[in-house]
């Protein structure tokens, strides 16, 4: 099982994305997706350094959400 968290587009460049989803920044490789190519703003799913769909924005908001919540949780639980 893969678990992909939505990251927002921040950066183009000619075979490469630039995104940032909960602190971190992350480079991906576009050419293997089979879908239209993404924008700056969009949000994308990664996997093994590839981009392989793009995500609706409101989806990718509710999935960063929960994750927050999970991480937030772990968190308390180590104080």
């Amino acid at each position: 099982m893969c678990l992909a968290v939505p990251m927002k587009v921040t950066r183009i460049s000619e075979q490469e994305v630039t995104c940032e989803a909960l602190g971190s920044t992350r480079t991906a490789r576009l050419e293997p997706m089979y879908e239209v190519s993404p924008t700056v703003g969009d949000y994308v799913l990664i996997s093994h350094n590839a981009v392989i769909r793009t995500v609706p924005e409101d989806e990718a908001l509710q999935s960063i959400a929960l994750f927050e919540e999970i991480l937030a949780a772990e968190a308390a639980r180590h104080d």
